[in-house]
């Protein structure tokens, strides 16, 4: 499956950190996170435990900016639901994480591929399925984008 993964806003940050700051570091980890209620069984568990299925393809969207990244879901088991935030992600509050292979990332926001300038809506929820026709418009995207870095 595909899906448009939206990673959040500063809102959820705990420190005085950019998005971009939060956003290169879960590049550099190889992680997802989902916030919600931080609870085993929430929403954040559905959507990163157990909807994932290892090998799936995550677009990465940031609110406002638009496509920052893709890549694929790593196994089930890579899933953790944190106590507190992670010491390595420590620049938000989400407790839940899944380990992601990134394939292709921006790593300044101000670059990110706008979805209404590609023809394609943003995603309305946290995470929500995509089509083939609009996985080939953000991966055509994301390789005529001059930011983009192919892990």
């Amino acid at each position: 499956m595909n899906y448009d993964f939206n990673i959040g806003t500063i809102d959820s940050l705990q420190h005085v950190a950019t998005l971009d700051v939060w956003w290169k570091e879960m590049v550099q980890i190889g992680i997802i996170t989902a916030g919600f209620d931080g609870e085993l069984n929430d929403r954040g568990t559905q959507l990163l435990r157990d909807t994932l299925d290892e090998g799936d393809w995550i677009f990465a969207y940031a609110s406002g900016h638009g496509y920052i990244g893709a890549g694929l879901a790593e196994k089930p088991e890579t899933y953790m639901l944190h106590n507190t935030p992670s010491p390595f992600n420590h620049l938000t509050t989400h407790l839940h994480e899944r380990k992601v292979k990134w394939l292709f990332y921006i790593d300044n926001l101000a670059n990110a591929i706008n979805a209404h300038s590609i023809g394609v809506s943003h995603p309305a929820q946290a995470m929500q399925r995509m089509d083939n026709d609009k996985v080939k418009t953000v991966l055509q995207a994301f390789f005529n984008n001059q930011s983009v870095i192919a892990a």
